[in-house]
């Protein structure tokens, strides 16, 4: 395989994101706080290829997660209305604001993207079993469970509808 040239590597651990972007050889490398476990990820949607793992890090150790290799992903999208699957949850609505809606793996990794303005959402996710949520508790947005996502399967996942129900 080649290496992962170009692309943008996430570490995510609550409120903290840090960013650091392979080389031509795909290393990277990135400092981020100990004590603490990050989502690392990273996607290449040109190629619809992706990688995502936890990584723990440990006060005073130098990790080294040798190379990446990306594995095949497929593209998730959605919209997240409000009240209804008819209104959007979108610019023109009053105290909008972006949110995120964050997708959840069996093994607890987390991948996450921003609602646009026109109330749309993207992922390029990894086989796997996913739960859909939106980070912003005042929408209470119901989640949606068990998204089966496959890259062998010929047919692309329906859109996903998140519905919020603001207090």
């Amino acid at each position: 395989t080649e290496p992962a040239t170009a692309l943008t590597v996430n570490f995510v651990s609550g409120a903290l994101a840090f960013t650091a972007v392979t080389n031509l050889t795909g290393d990277f490398s990135v400092r981020v706080p100990s004590g603490l476990t990050y989502h690392m990820t990273t996607e290449s949607v040109m190629a619809n290829r992706g990688y995502g793992e936890l990584v723990e890090v440990e006060a005073g150790v130098d990790l080294d997660l040798g190379p990446l290799f990306l594995e095949p992903s497929t593209a998730v999208s959605g919209i997240l209305y409000l009240y209804d699957n008819t209104t959007r949850w979108d610019a023109t609505q009053p105290l909008w604001e972006a949110v995120d809606v964050v997708a959840t793996n069996q093994d607890g990794l987390e991948w996450r993207t921003t609602v646009s303005d026109t109330a749309t959402f993207f992922f390029d996710l990894l086989d796997g079993d996913w739960d859909l949520s939106v980070d912003d508790e005042r929408l209470n947005v119901s989640v949606i469970e068990d998204v089966s996502v496959n890259h062998s399967l010929s047919e692309s996942l329906s859109t996903m509808d998140l519905i919020a129900h603001p207090e």
